[in-house]
């Protein structure tokens, strides 16, 4: 593979110049190209000159399609590529947008707030303190999955053994009221709890946010 030609001007410059200064030095130049006309490039010079020439390549189409695209004629084809990709951007936004929403809803009540959740996780870890809720108990019905990780932590047990779904024995946690189920329920979508408390559940505590039915005696 040959040198670009901006190299190969700049050699023949070189070369006219030795021809003029130092004859000598060119005659030796020749007899050393003679000599090893035959032999191949190094790899290693192959290889620099092959990069050479497709970086050479690279900047030469670059510089004309920046010319071409930037040319006024070329006003409505760069609307018609950068419209449909700022657009996609906006959708993409709009779509995050209520993701985001789920947990953090402006339209939800002004009381379910972080404080109004916090209030809620506090009340649970008072019923975990008191040992009404206990690991001794399981499993563990809870409404949605929300509370799941708390209960987890604070019992020392692995969270397959609380679940969102009816039990016949264990524990079964009620969110006290209806403003305490909406405001502590992080994710709207989540899977909810259907049904009442089982028959053979009795209540044994209890406080402004929770009721804990046990069938564990």
């Amino acid at each position: 593979m040959g040198l670009p030609a901006s190299q190969r001007r700049i050699l023949e410059r070189i070369e006219i110049a030795l021809r003029g200064s130092d004859p000598r030095l060119t005659a030796l130049f020749a007899i050393f190209s003679r000599l090893n006309r035959d032999e191949e490039m190094p790899r290693v010079e192959q290889v620099r000159a092959r990069m050479a020439v497709i970086m050479a390549r690279l900047r030469y189409r670059f510089v004309r399609f920046t010319r071409w695209f930037g040319s006024p004629a070329r006003t409505r084809l760069r609307t018609a590529l950068f419209f449909p990709v700022a657009l996609a951007i906006v959708a993409s936004i709009a779509w995050q947008v209520p993701r985001f929403n789920k947990t953090f809803n402006s339209s939800k009540p002004a009381d379910q707030s972080l404080a109004a959740q916090q209030r809620i996780g506090n009340d649970l870890i008072s019923l975990i303190n008191a040992h009404a809720i206990n690991a001794s108990c399981l499993p563990i019905s809870v409404p949605y999955a929300t509370p799941i990780p708390l209960l987890a932590l604070y019992l020392h047990t692995s969270p397959k053994n609380i679940v969102v779904r009816p039990v016949s024995h264990g524990t079964y946690l009620m969110a006290a009221n209806r403003a305490v189920y909406i405001q502590y329920q992080l994710d709207a979508h989540d899977t909810r709890r259907q049904g009442g408390v089982p028959a053979g559940f009795h209540l044994i505590a209890a406080n402004r946010s929770w009721h804990e039915y046990s069938s564990c005696g």
